[in-house]
This record gives structure tokens, sequence and C-alpha cells, in this order.
């Protein structure tokens, strides 16, 4: 700078060349932020120092300087958290927070003084928001909690920055409570309990929530399908008849949790009230084969026994409280009150399926444990064949024919059905073969003999064959009465040879003429009930002609004259007695031939070279 003296001009810089420090200072009175800036109202100075300092006098504070007092910082602290497995994180706003850095001095120098500032009960926090490292499951807590702000509070609350997070604070996942129930069960009368293997567990407590609140914002747990467990024991109330129960399931222990989310959960506690309910056992009735006799009623009910399955013999039977032993045999029957079978009465239509059954109350001090049996079995009805009796009439045959044949002989039947009101199981059926069965003898047996003086002879035996559409229904009958085989005697023919005579003779001799009978029996294979015979009574039986009658004439011209009848002489011979006395038969005739003549006639000449004489004039 250029200073005009009256010397001239003149240059003076000081600066750096003169300095001075604070002696002291004065201001509003005041220590909080919220009062601050805090004007500085007053300053000494101390002695100026530097080359220039003589040339100037001690400053006199000027300006409006201020004292700006900024909150301090502070650090939040956190205690380590829990919460139960599913439930939202720890609310904030319950959550205690420990400062660090909260002012508590009792001798802050100030430029107007010392002063005292406590704040350890006039400041406080609480979160405002936490972040912690994800994840909802036990297996995976303690979780870190990494950072937080808060929210101060208090009278001093102004005087300080949100705190700064500090520490390692947790969030520990404990496992969720669980119930287990199960649900009324219910086992046969004489079976095991239910295994418990078998019975399903009702988890209440499992965690489904779309919505779960956690520092870090929103989750969603879905457990369901994810925890299971089973039965390890159960107890209820001791018991095993029907009438007892439902007996009380009145305790119960659980294996292992299971499933993806099982860590998460503590074993279930058993609640609720079920039962074991006992329920009767059932029985199967069955009967044995049945027969009867065709045409007979169906056998009576009570003669039929029932056999029952099911009834209950067991010594171990498995409770949930241990072992126990039932047996009901000889304690529990029954009997028939129906029976219903595949309708028929025909032997060939058995054995007849019998498809039903009803049964009586059951009886026994075990009864009130069981059910009516259910009919089981594939038991049948067989209807056998009825006896009969076959008789025949006495039989008659010709001499040296076969016996009758059995095919035309009639039998007379004993004990065809005819019963309009044949009790069956299906009710009441009416059967009348009278004229649906009839028999043909297939063989017979009599006395040995094939003459007529022998006989009658005796029939001992036979057998039938039966016909008709009850036929099936009946033995072949047995043979019965005292018939007879009678052999009457044969009929002969008697023929002639045809007869000659010469003209004027006399007609020829009965007594030369021989007669051939027709119907002599010889037959190697004579067919007898017993069996083959053979008869040859060739030789053994003849006759002789008692008359014959002819056609009359005596010429040559109105022969031959027929021979129309001949009576016959007694038989003889040894087989005689079988035969009757011929009847002629056959067209035999009587030709009468011309008598014999002789003619003769005198010697006779002729001449040499002429004809022999002429016939006609030779007598």
């Amino acid at each position: 700078a250029s200073i005009t003296t009256w010397n001239g001009a003149a240059s003076i810089n000081d600066t750096g060349n003169v300095g001075t420090t604070l002696a002291s200072l004065a201001r509003t009175a005041g220590e909080n932020v919220s009062g601050s800036p805090y004007a500085i109202s007053a300053a000494t100075f101390n002695a100026l120092t530097g080359s220039a300092a003589g040339n100037y006098n001690i400053p006199t504070f000027t300006g409006s300087p201020t004292l700006t007092i900024t909150k301090a910082s502070l650090t939040g602290a956190i205690a380590n958290q829990t919460k139960v497995f599913g439930a939202n994180d720890p609310a904030l706003s319950g959550m205690s927070v420990t400062l660090g850095g909260v002012i508590n001095n009792p001798a802050i120098v100030t430029w107007n003084g010392n002063v005292s500032v406590n704040d350890t009960a006039l400041v406080g926090a609480t979160p405002s928001s936490l972040t912690r490292a994800v994840g909802e499951i036990v297996s995976g807590s303690p979780y870190a909690i990494t950072a937080g702000t808060f929210t101060l509070s208090g009278t001093s609350a102004g005087n300080y920055n949100s705190p700064t997070f500090t520490g390692s604070p947790t969030l520990t996942i404990t496992k969720a409570s669980l119930t287990g129930s199960i649900a009324n069960q219910t086992k046969v009368y004489g079976a095991n309990d239910p295994t418990l293997s078998g019975i399903g567990v009702t988890l209440a407590g499992i965690i489904n929530n779309a919505s779960i609140t956690t520092w870090n914002g929103t989750a969603s747990i879905n457990d369901i399908g994810n925890v299971g467990t089973t039965l390890a024991s159960l107890a209820r109330t001791a018991g095993e008849l029907v009438s007892g129960s439902p007996y009380a399931i009145n305790a119960a222990t659980f294996n292992a949790l299971t499933g993806s989310a099982a860590g998460n959960y503590n074993i279930p506690t058993f609640t609720g009230s079920s039962t074991l309910t006992i329920t009767k056992a059932s029985l199967t009735g069955s009967i044995a084969n049945q027969t009867k006799v065709y045409g007979a009623n169906d056998p009576s009910l009570s003669g039929i026994g029932v056999t029952l399955a099911g009834v209950i013999n067991n010594a171990n039977i498995s409770t949930w409280n241990g072992t126990v032993s039932v047996n009901d045999s000889g304690n529990v029957a029954t009997t028939l009150a129906s029976l219903a079978r595949t309708a028929g009465e025909n032997v060939s239509g058995s054995p007849y399926a019998i498809s039903a059954a009803t049964f009586n109350t059951l009886t026994g001090s075990a009864a009130g444990n069981y059910n009516i049996p259910t009919f089981t079995g594939s038991p049948t009805l067989t209807i056998t064949k009825a006896s009969l009796t076959g008789a025949i009439a006495n039989q008659t045959k010709v001499y040296g024919a076969n016996d009758p044949a059995l095919s035309g002989i009639g039998v007379t039947l004993g004990g065809v059905i005819n019963n309009p009101a044949i009790v069956t199981w299906n009710g009441n059926v009416s059967v009348n073969d009278t004229a649906l069965v009839s028999a043909t003898p297939s063989s017979l047996t009599r006395a040995v003999g094939e003459i007529v003086s022998g006989s009658p002879y005796a029939i001992t035996a036979g057998t039938f064959t039966l016909s008709g559409t009850s036929a099936g229904n009946y033995n072949s009958p047995t043979f019965t009465g005292s018939p007879t085989l009678t052999i009457t005697k044969a009929s002969l023919t008697g023929s002639i040879a045809n007869q000659t005579k010469v003209y004027g003779a006399n007609d020829p001799s009965l007594s030369g003429i021989g007669v051939t009978l027709a119907g002599i029996i010889n037959s190697a294979n004579i067919s007898s009930w017993n069996g083959s015979v053979s008869v040859n009574d060739s030789g053994n039986v003849a006759t002789t002609l008692a008359s014959l009658t002819r056609a009359v004439g005596e010429n040559v011209s109105g022969s031959p004259y027929a021979i129309s009848a001949a009576t016959f002489n007694a038989l003889t011979g040894s087989a005689a007695g079988n035969y009757n006395i011929p009847t002629f038969t056959g067209s035999p005739t009587l030709t009468i031939t011309k008598a014999s003549l002789t003619g003769s006639i005198a010697n006779q000449t002729k001449v040499y070279g002429a004809n022999d004489p002429s016939l006609s004039g030779i007598g």
C-alpha cells in the first residue's frame, strides 16, 4: 500500500507481522444443541506479538460470532433376542437399547465457567429398525443382528445424533410347541389294539403363516406337510368287552418328529379325549353239505349243526396296555333260522347250492361280543335217487321162439313220487311223477328150460332201464313179484309134393305120400333171458296124412287138379309135445298123365327102285 507522508509516499505491509490470541470469551450461557448457536458477546485478547506488535493497541472485540453445539454421537446396543419358530420377530417397541456416549460430566469447561451435564436419565432410545441375517428355522439360529436404527426420546434427546448400531447381538429362534391328537379308534372284539404305526397323528400348532413380520420384512412359512410324527405309545382304560367300550385313551407319547421342518418344533404333547371303541367281531356260520332222498322234505333246520368261524381264542391279544387273553370257545353258539337254496327237486340238478342262511340270536356268555354270523362256504343239498320197485306180468312165448323182447314187456313201478306238498327251505313244492317216469326191463332171469311141459318157468330176477323226464330222479328199480314165463306149443305146417297118377289109375295112397313139416325148431341161437340156447328138433317130430281133398276130375285135359285140404295124424317123435297138429299149406296138385297104348303094322314090301309104301296106305 502507498501511504502518503509529508515526506512523500511510504509503504507498510504488516501482514504476518502482528498477531494475538484470545485471553477470554464470553457467550450466551447454554449447553443444549437446541439453544445454539450461542452468541459470543465479548472477548479479551492477549498481548500482541510480532515485529509490528508495537504499532498496535490491544484489539477490541467485534463481530457477532456464535458457538454452535452439534449433536453428540451415540452408540446403541441391544441384548440377544429370541422368538418362537413361526412367530414375528420381537416387537421393536418392547426392546431395550443400551446407549453408549450419553453425557455425564460434572465439569464441562465453558468460556463462562464450568458446567455439569448428566443425561443418564434424560435420553433413551428404542429401535426403529433392525436388520438381521435372513432365516426362519431353528437350525439356522442364532441369526446375527447386523444393523439397526434408533429413535431417541427424553429431554436431552435433541443433543444427540441417532445412535450408531454396535455389538453383535443375535436372534435365536426356539422350537415351536405342538400338540398331537388322534382320532377315536376302533377295533373288532378279540383283535389287537390298533397298531400304533397305523394311527395318524393330527398335529396342532404347525406354522402356516404367509405374513410373519421380521425386521427384514415379511416372511412366509407353510409347514403343512413338512412335519409329522408317529405314536410311540398309547395308554387307555383297561377292558376288552364290547359292552365296556368306548375306553378312554388317556396318554400318549410320540416318536421324533420327521419332515423337512421337524427341527423347528418340540415333541408334541398329547391332547384331546379320544377313545377306543370295541366293535362286535364278525362270525361266519357254515354248514355241512346236506342230502335228502328225491321227493322227501328238505332236512329239518333244527337237525343241521352250525359251525362258527371267527370265535376268539387268543392268548396274546396285544393291547396298548399289554397282552391280554380271550378264549370264547364254547361261549357262543347259534342255530339256523332259515336256509335258501337253488330251486329244484331233480337229482340231475343236484347238488343244489345253498346260497343263503340266517341265524337265530347268538347264545352263550360271550354272545354280546359278536355280530350275528354271515353265511359262508359253498354247501350243497344233494338229492339222492329215490328207490323204486319194478314188477312185470306173467309172460308167454311160443316154443322155440326167443324169450319175449324186453322192450315189449310192461313194468309196473312202485315208489313213484306223487306229493303235492314237499317241504323245502324255499317253500312247499309239488312233485307228481306219475306220468313222468317209466321203465323197461334191461334184463330178466328165469328158471332154465325151453319145453312146453316144463313151463311155466319162474322169473326170478330182473334189472330195469328207466325213461321219462323224471327218470334221473330214481334208482333202477328192484325186481319184485313172482311172474312166470309160459311156453306154448309151436305151430307146424304140413305140405306135400305135387302128385301124379296115370289116367284111369287110383289116386296115390296116403301112406305113400310123405309130409314135409315146416316150423320144426332148429336154432342154435334161441335168445333167452338167461342167454342163448340151442334147440334142434329135426328128426324128433313127424306126422302122416290122415286125409287129402282135391278138385274133382279124372281127365288128363282137366289136370293138374288142386289138392286143397289135408288132415294129419297125431305127431310122433320125442319133441312132438312141443308142437300143435300141423295145418296144411302149399298148393300141391294131382296131375293125371295119359295112359300108355301100343300100335303095330304088318310087314311091308316095295319093288326095287320104287318109293317106300305110302304111309297113308299102311293100316
